[in-house]
């Protein structure tokens, strides 16, 4: 990762004056979607997080800055645009590098596992998917679909395991044949609308009981509507299985069903869009070379395809649905 920049005279890019460093602020996200993050606070006491870019990533990340300023314009609250330089441009160069700043929010973080049984963060993470869906609606905009569509990232995943780690390829195959016969064939047809992309706890900024802002909008665009649920609901699984069925799970799904337009789309899918996306999850622990993570994902997600009658039948009869 680059050094240090100097502080002072990129903060007046933005028309700011720089006081201090906060090397001690908890900085939110994934870090490896930045080339290096900082926060640091002017004399008035304001905090600011400035993140390098790097210049492969530019497209991508002026899109997002220009979806979220668009969000915001929208109605949208609970996201955080990017603050606009003295030129007019949310993303600066200087020394070489490119740079984007907004306000630091500071984070409550979460007790883990002990929130899974929290009921209202999954009603509230809900209640943001259905005012997302009502922001976007306003929008303008044909939205970035999926670079590679999921069951072709799937198929390609599983050939480069076959082909590299052939033995640890057998304990994906029967959930890979499974999803062939039940969810690839459907997927092109699905509804779509914009999702965040990667909907998780750990990509949002709590408050002590709300959500303050949800950040790393990297892989937003247009995704079958319930993809962002199937997320959040398989990363809860993931602390703890009985939390598939647990107060969050069913805060989040009961919201989601008192809404008109997700009511209006098949919930039949859910959980094989869930096991599905888990794969991406292996994905990264596969990248890492993360073996116990490697193990406990393929024992998660046998677990949810042996399951999947009751959770599917939980996931829809148990509510209001």
């Amino acid at each position: 990762m680059p050094g240090l920049p100097d502080i002072t005279p990129l903060a007046l890019r933005w028309g700011l004056t720089c006081d201090s460093l906060c090397p001690d602020c908890i900085i939110s996200g994934s870090p490896q979607r930045t080339t290096g993050r900082w926060v640091f606070q002017t004399p008035d006491s304001r905090r600011f997080l400035l993140e390098s870019i790097a210049a492969e990533r530019l497209p991508i990340k002026k899109a997002r800055i220009a979806l979220l300023k668009n969000l915001t314009d929208a109605g949208l609250n609970a996201v955080t645009p990017y603050c606009t330089g003295l030129d007019g441009n949310a993303v600066q160069q200087y020394d070489g590098r490119w740079w984007q700043l907004m306000p630091y929010l500071e984070n409550t973080p979460l007790k883990r596992p002990a929130y899974i049984q929290d009921m209202w963060r999954g009603s509230a993470m809900a209640d943001f998917l259905v005012r997302l869906w009502q922001a976007s609606d306003k929008l303008n905009e044909v939205f970035d679909t999926e670079t590679e569509p999921l069951p072709d990232y799937i198929y390609h995943l599983m050939q480069t395991l076959e082909h590299r780690e052939p033995r640890t390829a057998k304990r994906f195959t029967p959930i890979f044949r499974h999803l062939t016969a039940t969810l690839f064939p459907i997927y092109p047809d699905l509804t779509a609308h914009l999702c965040h992309g990667d909907f998780h706890p750990l990509n949002i900024i709590w408050g002590k009981n709300r959500i303050r802002s949800v950040i790393d909008w990297e892989f937003s665009g247009a995704r079958p509507v319930l993809y962002d649920a199937a997320n959040l609901l398989g990363c809860i699984g993931c602390e703890d299985p009985e939390a598939l069925t647990g107060p969050m799970a069913e805060g989040c799904i009961t919201r989601l069903q008192k809404d008109p337009f997700f009511t209006s789309v098949s919930w039949d899918y859910l959980v094989d869009l869930t096991l599905a996306l888990r794969f991406a999850w292996l994905s990264e622990w596969l990248r890492t070379h993360d073996r116990e993570m490697i193990e406990m994902e393929a024992d998660y997600m046998h677990l949810i395809l042996n399951h999947r009658s009751v959770l599917l039948k939980c996931w829809t009869e148990g509510t209001d649905h």
